[in-house]
């Protein structure tokens, strides 16, 4: 509590966790309350909800992990890599057998023609299952399966072109909206050897 003269204030609330808040009074001839919300401060963890029962989600330690970015309602987690030839890298170890999703955005300016690995690299244990290198003017999904023990890395690898790129290029790898959905083992029994099976969902063939 404080007891002010008349007069217009100005306020700064900080507490560990959360958003700093700042905001401006008037007290005139009456008492006044200022009514404080503060918002819980955005982690890494915060991404990771739906899929914490199945896996194991690892953030780069060092020099260049993932960073939380509140952009207005939007909210995705940014590589903070700079330097040419640099990786930030997420990984997850899978408890039990799922379907990995996510969206992603890739601004990688600097080697869209290269045809090499930088950009989005995708991989399942330590082997690349998918690349992509572009300048991306939407969000896109992927998907990816993983078996029990199963480590799939996602990582942005930086390729700066000091030539070609402009002081406004960005180079950076968005990502938003993880989930990982359970997948059940299904045994065929009691056919010849030759015979041949089609499973679709929704029309896409899935086997």
């Amino acid at each position: 509590k404080y007891t002010l003269p008349a007069g217009e204030y100005t306020y700064t609330v900080t507490c560990e966790g959360c958003e700093t808040e700042t905001g401006i009074f008037i007290v005139e001839n009456t008492e006044k309350t200022v009514n404080v919300g503060l918002i819980k401060k955005l982690r890494f963890e915060d991404f990771f909800t739906q899929i914490t029962e199945k896996a194991t989600v690892t953030n780069q330690m060092g020099a260049y992990p993932y960073n939380p970015v509140k952009n207005g309602d939007e909210k995705y987690l940014q590589s903070s890599n700079k330097a040419n030839g640099s990786k930030s890298t997420i990984t997850f170890e899978f408890q039990k057998p799922s379907v990995l999703s996510f969206e992603y955005m890739v601004s990688e300016e600097g080697s869209t023609s290269t045809s090499s690995d930088y950009g989005l690299i995708i991989k399942r244990n330590g082997t690349q299952i998918a690349g992509f290198e572009e300048v991306s003017d939407a969000w896109k999904t992927y998907q990816i399966s993983a078996d029990v023990g199963d480590i799939i890395t996602l990582a942005y690898s930086c390729y700066k072109n000091d030539y070609s790129m402009t002081p406004s290029d960005e180079n950076w790898l968005r990502l938003k909206n993880f989930n990982a959905e359970p997948l059940t083992k299904v045994t065929f029994d009691g056919m010849p050897e030759n015979a041949v099976i089609t499973v679709r969902r929704n029309a896409e063939v899935i086997t």
